[in-house]
Protein backbone atom coordinates (compact mmCIF):
# COMPACT_ATOMS: atom_id res chain seq x y z
CA UNK A 1 0.00 0.00 0.00
CA UNK A 2 1.51 3.63 -0.88
CA UNK A 3 2.30 5.72 2.29
CA UNK A 4 -1.09 8.39 2.40
CA UNK A 5 0.39 10.79 5.40
CA UNK A 6 3.87 11.55 5.78
CA UNK A 7 4.45 13.30 9.97
CA UNK A 8 7.02 15.75 10.02
CA UNK A 9 8.51 16.44 13.01
CA UNK A 10 11.45 18.64 13.28
CA UNK A 11 13.39 18.32 16.59
CA UNK A 12 15.99 20.36 18.61
CA UNK A 13 16.96 19.26 21.80
CA UNK A 14 13.71 18.57 23.39
CA UNK A 15 14.03 15.15 25.10
CA UNK A 16 11.49 15.95 27.71
CA UNK A 17 8.51 16.55 25.41
CA UNK A 18 9.36 13.72 21.46
CA UNK A 19 8.30 10.96 23.55
CA UNK A 20 4.59 12.15 24.39
CA UNK A 21 4.60 13.76 20.69
CA UNK A 22 5.49 10.26 19.01
CA UNK A 23 3.24 8.63 20.87
CA UNK A 24 0.11 10.24 19.86
CA UNK A 25 1.36 10.09 16.34
CA UNK A 26 1.52 5.78 17.00
CA UNK A 27 -2.18 5.68 18.73
CA UNK A 28 -4.15 6.08 15.56
CA UNK A 29 -6.32 4.62 13.25
CA UNK A 30 -4.26 3.02 10.47
CA UNK A 31 -1.77 0.70 9.48
CA UNK A 32 1.82 0.89 9.93
CA UNK A 33 2.40 1.07 6.27
CA UNK A 34 -0.37 3.78 5.18
CA UNK A 35 1.57 6.39 7.16
CA UNK A 36 5.14 7.35 7.74
CA UNK A 37 6.51 9.76 11.10
CA UNK A 38 9.57 11.12 9.97
CA UNK A 39 11.85 12.59 13.20
CA UNK A 40 14.34 15.60 12.01
CA UNK A 41 17.02 16.06 14.42
CA UNK A 42 17.96 19.28 13.91
CA UNK A 43 21.53 18.59 15.71
CA UNK A 44 20.36 18.15 18.99
CA UNK A 45 22.98 17.49 21.63
CA UNK A 46 20.56 16.05 24.44
CA UNK A 47 18.89 12.56 24.60
CA UNK A 48 16.51 13.35 21.65
CA UNK A 49 18.35 11.75 19.17
CA UNK A 50 18.81 8.91 21.43
CA UNK A 51 14.74 8.48 22.51
CA UNK A 52 13.92 8.91 18.66
CA UNK A 53 15.60 5.99 17.64
CA UNK A 54 14.67 3.67 20.55
CA UNK A 55 11.06 4.54 18.86
CA UNK A 56 12.30 3.94 15.06
CA UNK A 57 14.32 0.43 16.17
CA UNK A 58 10.44 -1.08 16.81
CA UNK A 59 8.57 0.75 14.65
CA UNK A 60 9.16 0.18 10.89
CA UNK A 61 7.56 3.77 9.58
CA UNK A 62 9.24 5.97 11.82
CA UNK A 63 12.10 7.73 10.39
CA UNK A 64 15.20 9.55 11.22
CA UNK A 65 16.88 11.60 9.43
CA UNK A 66 19.08 13.86 10.85
CA UNK A 67 21.62 16.90 10.04
CA UNK A 68 23.11 19.91 11.71
CA UNK A 69 21.34 22.10 13.77
CA UNK A 70 19.93 24.69 10.45
CA UNK A 71 16.75 25.91 12.11
CA UNK A 72 13.35 25.01 12.23
CA UNK A 73 12.44 25.57 8.75
CA UNK A 74 14.77 24.27 7.18
CA UNK A 75 14.48 21.15 8.90
CA UNK A 76 11.06 20.98 8.03
CA UNK A 77 12.39 21.10 4.06
CA UNK A 78 14.69 18.19 4.73
CA UNK A 79 11.67 16.19 5.70
CA UNK A 80 9.42 17.70 2.54
CA UNK A 81 11.94 16.05 0.50
CA UNK A 82 12.88 12.87 2.57
CA UNK A 83 8.39 12.56 3.17
CA UNK A 84 6.63 10.14 0.65
CA UNK A 85 3.33 10.36 1.64
CA UNK A 86 0.93 12.07 -0.70
CA UNK A 87 -0.38 14.11 2.30
CA UNK A 88 2.05 16.32 4.48
CA UNK A 89 1.53 17.49 8.49
CA UNK A 90 3.84 19.27 10.35
CA UNK A 91 3.90 18.35 13.77
CA UNK A 92 5.90 20.78 16.43
CA UNK A 93 8.20 18.07 18.92
CA UNK A 94 6.68 20.08 22.29
CA UNK A 95 2.98 19.57 21.12
CA UNK A 96 0.74 16.49 20.31
CA UNK A 97 -2.39 15.11 18.46
CA UNK A 98 -5.42 13.32 19.68
CA UNK A 99 -5.87 9.56 19.65
CA UNK A 100 -7.25 8.23 16.17
CA UNK A 101 -7.69 11.34 14.40
CA UNK A 102 -5.99 10.63 11.16
CA UNK A 103 -8.31 8.27 9.10
CA UNK A 104 -11.01 10.85 9.31
CA UNK A 105 -8.77 13.74 8.28
CA UNK A 106 -7.07 11.46 5.27
CA UNK A 107 -10.26 10.28 3.92
CA UNK A 108 -11.56 14.06 4.35
CA UNK A 109 -8.29 15.37 2.26
CA UNK A 110 -8.73 12.65 -0.18
CA UNK A 111 -12.15 12.07 -1.27
CA UNK A 112 -12.21 15.98 -1.52
CA UNK A 113 -9.01 15.88 -3.74
CA UNK A 114 -7.63 18.87 -1.36
CA UNK A 115 -4.30 20.79 -1.89
CA UNK A 116 -4.68 22.15 2.08
CA UNK A 117 -7.23 21.35 4.72
CA UNK A 118 -7.20 23.73 7.75
CA UNK A 119 -8.35 22.66 11.11
CA UNK A 120 -8.60 23.91 14.76
CA UNK A 121 -6.81 22.96 17.64
CA UNK A 122 -6.93 23.14 21.31
CA UNK A 123 -4.45 25.23 23.69
CA UNK A 124 -3.36 23.65 27.08
CA UNK A 125 -0.72 25.12 29.19
CA UNK A 126 2.14 22.98 30.57
CA UNK A 127 -0.46 21.53 33.14
CA UNK A 128 -2.82 20.47 30.46
CA UNK A 129 -5.53 22.96 31.65
CA UNK A 130 -7.03 24.15 28.79
CA UNK A 131 -6.77 27.66 27.70
CA UNK A 132 -8.87 29.74 25.68
CA UNK A 133 -8.42 29.88 21.85
CA UNK A 134 -6.57 33.08 20.12
CA UNK A 135 -8.37 35.65 18.91
CA UNK A 136 -8.67 36.23 14.90
CA UNK A 137 -8.67 32.28 14.49
CA UNK A 138 -11.22 32.49 11.48
CA UNK A 139 -13.59 34.88 10.15
CA UNK A 140 -16.57 32.09 9.48
CA UNK A 141 -16.62 27.99 9.83
CA UNK A 142 -17.69 27.81 6.13
CA UNK A 143 -16.94 24.03 5.26
CA UNK A 144 -17.37 24.17 1.68
CA UNK A 145 -14.74 23.06 -0.51
CA UNK A 146 -12.92 26.83 -1.99
CA UNK A 147 -10.29 28.31 -3.69
CA UNK A 148 -7.06 29.39 -1.77
CA UNK A 149 -7.93 32.86 -2.57
CA UNK A 150 -11.72 32.56 -1.27
CA UNK A 151 -10.24 30.83 1.61
CA UNK A 152 -8.01 33.81 2.58
CA UNK A 153 -11.35 36.60 1.62
CA UNK A 154 -13.73 34.13 3.94
CA UNK A 155 -12.86 31.26 6.66
CA UNK A 156 -9.06 32.29 7.20
CA UNK A 157 -7.85 35.05 9.29
CA UNK A 158 -4.44 35.26 11.87
CA UNK A 159 -3.06 31.77 13.04
CA UNK A 160 -0.84 31.06 10.34
CA UNK A 161 0.10 27.89 11.83
CA UNK A 162 1.71 25.30 9.48
CA UNK A 163 0.80 22.14 12.29
CA UNK A 164 -3.17 23.28 11.72
CA UNK A 165 -2.99 22.13 7.74
CA UNK A 166 -2.82 18.89 5.89
CA UNK A 167 -1.02 19.46 2.76
CA UNK A 168 -0.95 17.89 -0.55
CA UNK A 169 2.64 17.35 -1.27
CA UNK A 170 2.68 17.51 -4.67
CA UNK A 171 0.91 20.58 -4.77
CA UNK A 172 3.64 22.14 -2.98
CA UNK A 173 6.68 20.96 -4.89
CA UNK A 174 4.96 21.15 -8.38
CA UNK A 175 5.45 25.03 -7.47
CA UNK A 176 8.57 25.03 -5.28
CA UNK A 177 6.75 25.87 -2.14
CA UNK A 178 9.36 25.28 0.88
CA UNK A 179 10.05 27.02 3.96
CA UNK A 180 12.38 30.32 3.87
CA UNK A 181 15.50 29.16 6.21
CA UNK A 182 16.76 32.59 7.06
CA UNK A 183 13.27 33.31 8.92
CA UNK A 184 13.92 31.93 12.11
CA UNK A 185 10.42 33.32 13.70
CA UNK A 186 7.22 33.96 11.66
CA UNK A 187 8.19 30.77 9.22
CA UNK A 188 4.88 29.22 9.49
CA UNK A 189 3.00 33.03 8.47
CA UNK A 190 5.57 33.94 5.97
CA UNK A 191 4.83 30.25 4.13
CA UNK A 192 1.25 29.60 4.23
CA UNK A 193 1.19 33.34 3.14
CA UNK A 194 2.85 32.18 -0.27
CA UNK A 195 1.29 29.15 0.11
CA UNK A 196 -2.70 29.46 0.25
CA UNK A 197 -3.03 31.64 -2.43
CA UNK A 198 -2.12 29.48 -4.83
CA UNK A 199 -4.17 26.34 -3.70
CA UNK A 200 -7.48 25.57 -6.11
CA UNK A 201 -9.37 23.11 -3.49
CA UNK A 202 -8.84 24.34 0.26
CA UNK A 203 -11.42 23.21 3.20
CA UNK A 204 -11.73 24.35 6.71
CA UNK A 205 -12.79 21.38 8.87
CA UNK A 206 -14.46 21.67 12.03
CA UNK A 207 -12.50 19.42 14.78
CA UNK A 208 -9.77 20.11 17.01
CA UNK A 209 -7.18 16.82 16.43
CA UNK A 210 -3.93 19.07 17.04
CA UNK A 211 -2.61 19.91 21.07
CA UNK A 212 -1.30 23.25 21.04
CA UNK A 213 0.82 23.41 24.79
CA UNK A 214 1.85 27.09 25.87
CA UNK A 215 4.92 27.06 27.62
CA UNK A 216 5.99 29.60 29.78
CA UNK A 217 9.39 29.57 28.20
CA UNK A 218 7.47 30.43 24.67
CA UNK A 219 5.50 33.51 26.61
CA UNK A 220 9.27 35.36 27.48
CA UNK A 221 10.28 38.21 24.77
CA UNK A 222 14.31 37.87 25.49
CA UNK A 223 16.20 40.35 22.92
CA UNK A 224 16.50 38.34 19.20
CA UNK A 225 18.04 40.59 16.47
CA UNK A 226 16.89 37.42 14.27
CA UNK A 227 13.22 37.99 15.40
CA UNK A 228 13.48 41.12 14.18
CA UNK A 229 15.09 40.42 11.02
CA UNK A 230 12.46 37.37 10.49
CA UNK A 231 9.88 39.61 11.20
CA UNK A 232 10.85 42.48 8.63
CA UNK A 233 11.53 39.40 5.73
CA UNK A 234 8.04 38.37 6.70
CA UNK A 235 6.49 41.75 6.34
CA UNK A 236 8.82 41.97 2.72
CA UNK A 237 6.99 38.81 1.87
CA UNK A 238 3.55 40.04 2.58
CA UNK A 239 3.98 43.55 0.88
CA UNK A 240 5.14 42.23 -1.98
CA UNK A 241 1.97 39.34 -2.25
CA UNK A 242 -0.22 42.39 -1.32
CA UNK A 243 1.07 44.09 -4.58
CA UNK A 244 0.56 41.16 -6.33
CA UNK A 245 -2.98 40.74 -5.21
CA UNK A 246 -3.98 43.81 -4.71
CA UNK A 247 -7.97 42.81 -4.33
CA UNK A 248 -6.84 40.25 -1.80
CA UNK A 249 -7.81 42.18 1.91
CA UNK A 250 -6.29 39.22 3.85
CA UNK A 251 -2.33 40.73 3.06
CA UNK A 252 -3.07 44.34 3.88
CA UNK A 253 -4.46 43.49 7.15
CA UNK A 254 -1.52 40.20 7.81
CA UNK A 255 1.30 42.89 7.27
CA UNK A 256 -0.99 45.64 9.67
CA UNK A 257 -0.66 42.53 12.03
CA UNK A 258 2.85 41.98 11.84
CA UNK A 259 4.08 45.35 12.39
CA UNK A 260 1.78 46.10 15.19
CA UNK A 261 3.20 42.93 16.60
CA UNK A 262 6.61 44.04 15.87
CA UNK A 263 6.58 47.31 17.51
CA UNK A 264 5.21 45.85 20.16
CA UNK A 265 8.08 43.49 20.36
CA UNK A 266 10.52 46.12 20.10
CA UNK A 267 9.13 47.93 22.73
CA UNK A 268 12.08 46.14 25.21
CA UNK A 269 14.47 48.30 26.20
CA UNK A 270 17.30 46.26 24.29
CA UNK A 271 15.87 46.84 20.55
CA UNK A 272 16.95 50.51 21.29
CA UNK A 273 19.17 50.41 17.57
CA UNK A 274 15.85 49.15 16.03
CA UNK A 275 13.33 51.13 16.89
CA UNK A 276 15.58 53.94 15.67
CA UNK A 277 15.58 52.34 12.13
CA UNK A 278 11.84 50.72 12.06
CA UNK A 279 10.66 53.76 10.47
CA UNK A 280 12.56 54.15 7.64
CA UNK A 281 12.68 50.45 7.17
CA UNK A 282 8.71 50.25 6.37
CA UNK A 283 8.97 53.19 4.27
CA UNK A 284 11.61 51.60 2.60
CA UNK A 285 9.18 48.32 2.14
CA UNK A 286 6.98 50.81 0.92
CA UNK A 287 4.48 50.92 3.21
CA UNK A 288 2.45 54.15 3.79
CA UNK A 289 -0.41 52.82 6.04
CA UNK A 290 -1.91 49.90 7.95
CA UNK A 291 -5.63 48.84 6.88
CA UNK A 292 -6.57 46.62 10.04
CA UNK A 293 -9.41 44.69 10.08
CA UNK A 294 -10.31 44.08 13.55
CA UNK A 295 -11.24 46.16 16.62
CA UNK A 296 -8.90 46.36 19.61
CA UNK A 297 -5.51 47.40 20.56
CA UNK A 298 -4.15 46.87 16.82
CA UNK A 299 -6.61 48.56 15.54
CA UNK A 300 -5.71 51.50 17.55
CA UNK A 301 -2.14 51.56 17.04
CA UNK A 302 -3.07 50.93 13.51
CA UNK A 303 -4.76 54.35 13.17
CA UNK A 304 -1.93 56.03 15.30
CA UNK A 305 0.95 54.71 13.39
CA UNK A 306 -1.07 56.02 10.31
CA UNK A 307 -0.67 59.51 12.61
CA UNK A 308 2.71 58.83 12.63
CA UNK A 309 5.06 55.75 12.92
CA UNK A 310 7.23 56.90 15.39
CA UNK A 311 4.59 58.28 17.87
CA UNK A 312 3.31 54.68 17.46
CA UNK A 313 6.51 53.09 18.51
CA UNK A 314 6.68 55.49 21.48
CA UNK A 315 3.55 54.93 23.08
CA UNK A 316 4.10 51.43 22.71
CA UNK A 317 7.85 51.53 24.78
CA UNK A 318 5.30 53.81 26.93
CA UNK A 319 2.82 51.29 27.84
CA UNK A 320 5.58 48.50 28.10
CA UNK A 321 7.51 50.21 31.04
Amino acid sequence: MNTILSIIIPVYNDEKHISRCIDSCLKQDLQSNEYEIIIVNDGSDDRTFEIAQNYASSHCNIKIVSTINQGVCMARNTGMKEAAGEFLWFIDSDDYIKPNCLHHLIETAKTNDLDLMWFKWERIDENGNPLPPYKGERLSENTTVMSGDMFLRTVFDECGFVWAFFMKKDFLISRNLFFTPQITHTGDMEFMARVTIQATKVKFVNESPYIYVTRIGNLTNSYSPNKYQSLIKTIATVVELSKKYPDQPYYKNISAALIINLIRTISDIQYGQERKILPQTLKDLGIKRLHYRHNGIRKYMAIIYNISPRLCIAISRLLKK
